[in-house]
């Protein structure tokens, strides 16, 4: 595969983009405020793609803030796969330009191929990680404008911890609390 086929794929972020806009799609069908998903469709524009519509509801705060969670890994996986091939073909035309100088045109043509390919690469790679570090930005964002209660359950996932079923959910509705049997004596 070229490095311009392999830049192009890395840079396309269809993927990534579609969950943001299925998340931002669920939280309007959740009917959250926007102003506590913003974030979330920051992410999905800037990663390519528009809210989407007729989404099924988020059926618990946990479900929501564990898919920001792992979209930015996502998000974070893709940014440093960007960056090693970038390296990658730092690396390829550097060892391209030392055979420019070979006798033997096949191989000074072949650099001069090698190079042009790496050149286009590195042109589709160059916004990628900007838009990608903007799109983590913004859905790190998320838990805070969701509220500092969902703030503190965000860093409870992150550190591999996992949120209590019962409880109530972001738009306000309750779960009925298991009742239970008082000890006896």
């Amino acid at each position: 595969m070229s490095y311009t086929a392999t830049a192009q794929a890395l840079a396309d972020t269809g993927d990534l983009a579609r969950v943001a806009a299925s998340m931002a799609g669920r939280c309007v069908a959740t009917g959250l405020d926007l102003t506590t998903y913003r974030g979330i469709i920051a992410a999905a524009i800037a990663l390519g793609q528009r809210p989407m519509r007729d989404c099924p509801r988020w059926d618990a705060d946990q479900e929501l803030i564990t898919a920001v969670h792992d979209l930015e890994i996502e998000i974070g996986h893709r940014a440093r796969r960007v960056d090693d091939i970038a390296r990658t073909i730092r690396a390829a035309i550097r060892q391209a330009r030392s055979w420019l100088t070979s006798e033997d045109e096949d191989v000074a043509a072949r650099a001069r191929a090698v190079i042009a390919d790496c050149r286009t690469a590195l042109e589709i790679l160059e916004p990628i990680p900007d838009r990608l570090r903007y799109a983590a930005a913004r859905l790190i964002a998320v838990p805070g404008e969701l509220g500092e209660t969902y703030a503190a359950a965000y860093a409870l996932i992150a550190r591999g911890r996992t949120l209590p079923h019962e409880g109530r959910w972001v738009t306000g509705a309750r779960t009925s609390a298991p009742t239970r049997q008082p000890a006896r004596l």
